[in-house]
């Protein structure tokens, strides 16, 4: 037989070599069909063969003709497709990280992982390395629960629309157990306060929801040219809807210089309810622009903030809303100041029980209140401020 008879059977031969079977037996199903596959003609046989291999496994489709096991008893076989498919990266949609306009790989990406959360598959989108990823549009977040968005090295999505959110997750029901992690998340310019969408991550809030979004984690998080961080949406914080974000961890977030809201701004914001729990470790904001609190939290009982460090920071730096039993410690203020009339840096605002502050160190504080008047470094209006430890 010659090659090009050989090669008249590769289609069959690749449906056995799909079932991995041994090299004799491939030899004998091309002999039974009349192909005597012996000296030349077996090196013929075998290029066309390997050419066919090669090309069927760098298909689109190959990863699904390769087994996989996990060491371990019990580990039940899998193709390396299905083992894969468990993390979906930007880089499976074309975004390179390279600096140039990434929208259109990275909505793809982030729709995918947003169809599988919402069809009840646990998902988990990764940028694999850092770079610029840049976006003109918002990155659709899932309505869903049992999520997660990590980058790794610190990728920086970096938003150069104007007025619109770089996430945003529209939940229509309480979701909880979702996390987003490593992110420097930015805008190309630095937005006003009168941007009010120009949010880095924002729960966007359509009507009243007794449980909202509880039990998710905030993890080294960047924030930089933002109006907020992270915050439920503008009508929300106006007090337009009950809709509470509690039950939260956040750890190791940052705002830097060019921001002009508040870092993280969330609670419950509407007149009715109350929200437990809420743990903010490691926080720093350097956000001199700002016309916002750093922190601001509504509605929430049993917040703890340790070691957080804020500076050049104007006036209201933490302020909590009809909070319960607040505590804030280890706080350091760095160069902070007060050039409002009756201003202050924490402030307790209509809090009931009492606001407790265990450790806090003021360096090179600036009070510049014209006509005489002062500011406060702490107070509070309906609830007793408990401080220890003034350095």
């Amino acid at each position: 037989a010659s090659a090009a008879s050989a090669a008249a059977d590769l289609a069959e031969i690749e449906s056995i070599a799909a079932g991995s079977p041994d090299a004799p037996s491939i030899v004998n199903k091309a002999n039974r069909n009349g192909d005597n596959v012996s000296g030349s003609n077996a090196t013929a046989f075998r290029t066309a063969l390997g050419a066919a291999s090669t090309a069927s496994l760098a298909a689109e489709t190959g990863s699904s003709l390769i087994g996989f096991l996990q060491a371990g008893t019990g580990a039940v076989a899998r193709t390396a497709a299905s083992k894969l498919q468990e993390v979906i990266s930007v880089a499976d949609f074309g975004a390179l990280g390279d600096g140039t306009d990434q929208t259109t790989a990275l909505v793809a990406a982030y729709t995918r992982a947003k169809t599988l959360a919402e069809a009840g598959t646990p998902v988990r989108l990764v940028y694999p390395f850092g770079g610029d990823y840049r976006t003109s549009a918002t990155l659709p977040l899932p309505d869903a629960s049992e999520w997660e968005v990590v980058g790794y090295g610190h990728p920086e999505i970096t938003c150069t629309g104007t007025n619109i959110p770089v996430h945003q997750m529209i939940p229509t029901a309480s979701r909880f157990g979702f996390k987003i992690a490593g992110l420097v998340i930015k805008y190309s310019v630095a937005q006003p306060s009168t941007n009010t969408r120009s949010v880095g991550v924002e729960f966007h809030v359509t009507g009243n929801l007794a449980d909202g979004l509880y039990d998710f984690a905030l993890d080294d998080l960047r924030f930089d040219n933002c109006y907020r961080g992270v915050a439920v949406s503008a009508p929300a914080i106006a007090g337009a809807y009950n809709f509470p974000t509690w039950a939260f961890t956040a750890n190791r977030i940052r705002g830097f210089s060019n921001m002009s809201g508040s870092v993280l701004c969330l609670g419950n914001f509407g007149s009715t309810g109350g929200s437990p729990c809420a743990l903010i470790t490691g926080f720093r904001s350097q956000c001199p622009n700002s016309v916002e609190p750093a922190l601001r939290f509504s509605r929430l009982s049993q917040i703890v903030i340790i070691a957080p460090e804020i500076l050049s920071h104007k006036n209201r730096a933490i302020q909590f809303s009809t909070c319960r039993n607040p505590l804030i410690q280890n706080i350091r203020l760095e160069f902070p100041v007060i050039d409002t009339l009756n201003s202050e840096i924490i402030v307790s605002d209509s809090s009931e029980g009492y606001v407790r502050v265990d450790g806090i160190e003021i360096q090179t504080p600036t009070i510049s209140v014209g006509g005489g008047n002062f500011g406060y470094v702490i107070s509070a209006f309906t609830a007793r401020i408990i401080v220890s430890g003034l350095i």
